[in-house]
């Protein structure tokens, strides 16, 4: 069994297995901001603000996560993280594009402060899941729940309002306007307590009944609403409780909670969560494409790249980011078509009279999957996303098939290609559906339905 960092266990005496299954079962989802998703989202999704890579993560993730596992703490935990952070270059203050506004900001990536907040708020909230996972199973002989606030120096007026507040725990309070920690570096708690405890100490029973308000909550530019708690201060004020900004439970207006959707590799093997659905769904009916759209012959490589780069806006000389269905961000640029010399490889296969389908097959994809894909380098693997596309040209099936591989910039284009016999031959397939077939696996994380 492994040792709980001792700080946190003696405030709350978890079960480790409890803990640890509650971080790792997280999925990763990527936020320009923490409160892009609401603190109900945060149980399913590790996410770190402006952390854009599934590398770095996969490794602030794995992390938080050796704490409770491993046995060791905090302090080691996050020195081995700085060592890896640094190296991979996501430290310090740097210029970063916003993927919502395409702006470029200069924001802090890590640093100690930052790492410790990670830390203490995944941590926190994982010993508290558990905790209160616990008293559910004990409200037959705990069926009340006392608000536990520090109440020193450092606790917000708005926590320390609802000190010593005892509601049953099964009052709606707890699921529709907040649980501890509701807020970063949240130190309050909640206590259970039987009906004699409750008698022996004279608390009073409250009920959120009647109580509950919309409140309108302005945070980096959008405005939305979320459920407060009409009470009266200890100074006999009225004053409205709610959750700090990221910890709501419920939310309406403005950005939507993002789900998982990301496995996460762990010790440096291909992970087996990514678990690919059985019996694969058909593909959605192909698309016909008119065979007059193909390139000519007399058109040279250069000129039909470039071709294909100006249907997404792009340039030669100018990539481009395009957002493809799923609202993910591609960069479009000629390395699609260029080996690793630089060379044009548009030739190959006759791709290049295929490219107008392709810049199609990107912007209308039958399907989208997620794998992660072994690579010969230290990184041994990469989170690549597949594109499959078929369409009708003549009475014949054309399958396309493209690749992008994320990387420190974002997701950037691997390989794209129309899909022949010639080629799956080559690669040990009878048959192109064969082929076809074998890279529907990992995630689907979309399916054309139109």
């Amino acid at each position: 069994m492994a040792n709980i960092d001792p700080e946190l266990q003696a405030i709350f005496g978890m079960k480790p297995q409890e803990i640890i299954k509650f971080l790792q079962d997280k999925g990763l989802a990527k936020t320009w901001n923490f409160d892009d998703m609401l603190a109900e989202a945060h149980n399913h999704t590790f996410t770190v603000a402006k952390a854009m890579r599934n590398d770095i993560l996969a490794d602030i993730h794995e992390a938080v996560v050796s704490v409770p596992r491993d046995g060791i703490s905090r302090q080691s935990a996050k020195s081995a993280l700085t060592k890896k952070l640094q190296a991979k270059g996501w430290w310090g203050k740097q210029d970063v594009v916003d993927t919502g506004t395409g702006e470029v900001k200069k924001i802090q990536l890590g640093s100690p402060r930052r790492l410790n907040t990670i830390f203490q708020t995944n941590l926190q909230s994982a010993y508290m899941n558990a905790r209160m996972d616990m008293m559910r199973q004990s409200l037959d002989t705990h069926p009340y729940w006392q608000w536990v606030a520090v109440m020193d120096r450092r606790t917000r007026p708005s926590h320390a309002v609802m000190n010593g507040r005892v509601f049953g725990g099964d009052d709606v309070l707890w699921t529709n306007v907040a649980k501890p920690p509701c807020g970063y570096n949240c130190r309050c708690r909640p206590r259970p307590l039987s009906k004699r405890a409750v008698e022996r100490e004279g608390l009073e029973i409250e009920s959120s009944a009647g109580r509950m308000v919309d409140v309108e909550v302005n945070s980096n530019g959008q405005a939305y609403h979320v459920k407060g708690l009409k009470v009266t201060g200890h100074d006999g004020k009225p004053a409205i409780f709610k959750a700090d900004v990221g910890f709501e439970l419920q939310r309406t207006g403005g950005a939507n909670w993002q789900a998982p959707f990301t496995p996460i590799p762990m010790s440096n093997v291909l992970p087996k969560n990514l678990a690919t659905p059985k019996p694969l769904p058909l593909l959605p009916a192909p698309e016909v494409f008119d065979a007059t759209r193909l390139f000519s012959s007399g058109m040279d490589a250069e000129h039909r790249v470039s071709s294909f780069l100006n249907e997404f806006g792009a340039t030669l000389s100018q990539p481009v980011t395009f957002w493809d269905v799923t609202d993910e961000p591609l960069l479009i640029n000629d390395a699609l078509f260029k080996d690793k010399s630089g060379a044009w490889k548009v030739d190959k296969s006759n791709r290049a009279a295929y490219l107008p389908m392709l810049a199609d097959a990107i912007k209308r994809p039958d399907e989208i999957w997620l794998y992660w894909q072994a690579v010969k380098s230290n990184v041994g693997a990469v989170l690549r996303r597949r594109y499959i596309k078929q369409f009708i040209m003549d009475g014949q099936t054309q399958p396309v098939y493209a690749a992008f591989d994320e990387g420190k910039n974002g997701w950037a284009g691997v390989t794209i290609f129309q899909v022949d016999k010639d080629y799956v031959q080559r690669h040990g397939y009878d048959t192109v559906d064969d082929y076809i077939q074998d890279q529907r696996r990992g995630y689907l994380l979309y399916s054309r339905t139109e």
